[in-house]
């Protein structure tokens, strides 16, 4: 977290990408793996004020974990080693929004973007009532219960953080102040 708190108060390292390139040819070692929004004003490597190599980053729409994304951190705990993965959202997700739109509005969206949509209603359905606003209850909702998901569904994960080797935790990413707020 402390790159985070560099980033968020604008004083980021100075990273040797030619050198960090020359070091990675052949291989990696991630310190983390982060499963992230695809949003451009999400990225991960300048959350974290990192360098090459030093977060393995699976990114995807609402950072919806499909069997694609969990094959992809499994590899980075199993292989990789990295002892930490962060499921991080952020304020104003679009493909939470979308959910938000599709229940409240009964919205339909072109292509597989309603499916996508559809997908994110069991987390928005749970935090319809509570108090504040609604978008971005969705969007913590929505890392709660991937994290929930990560630590339980049967496979690499859960073993692994039943050995005590991997931690799993979510946060958001705050757009305006460009802290991450661990919320699990």
């Amino acid at each position: 977290m402390a790159g985070n708190h560099r980033f968020a108060a604008n004083v980021t390292q100075r990273h040797d990408f030619m050198t960090e390139r020359e070091i990675l040819v052949s291989h990696q070692h991630p310190f983390a793996t982060v499963l992230g929004c695809a949003d451009s004003r999400a990225a991960p490597e300048h959350i974290f004020d990192t360098g090459l190599g030093e977060l393995f980053t699976v990114r995807v729409a609402g950072n919806f974990v499909t069997d694609n994304e969990l094959a992809s951190l499994e590899y980075a705990v199993a292989v990789l080693g990295t002892p930490v993965v962060m499921v991080l959202g952020h304020d104003s997700c679009g493909a939470l929004s979308a959910a938000v739109k599709a229940i409240q509005e009964n919205a339909t969206f072109p292509g597989k973007i309603q499916g996508l949509a559809q997908a994110f209603k069991p987390s928005v359905n749970k935090v319809l009532k509570a108090p504040g606003p609604l978008l971005a209850n969705a969007i913590a909702q929505n890392v709660i219960d991937t994290v929930a998901r990560l630590k339980h569904e049967p496979g690499l994960l859960r073993d692994a953080v039943a050995r005590g080797k991997l931690g799993i935790v979510g946060g958001v990413y705050r757009l305006h102040s460009g802290v991450v707020e661990l919320i699990t």
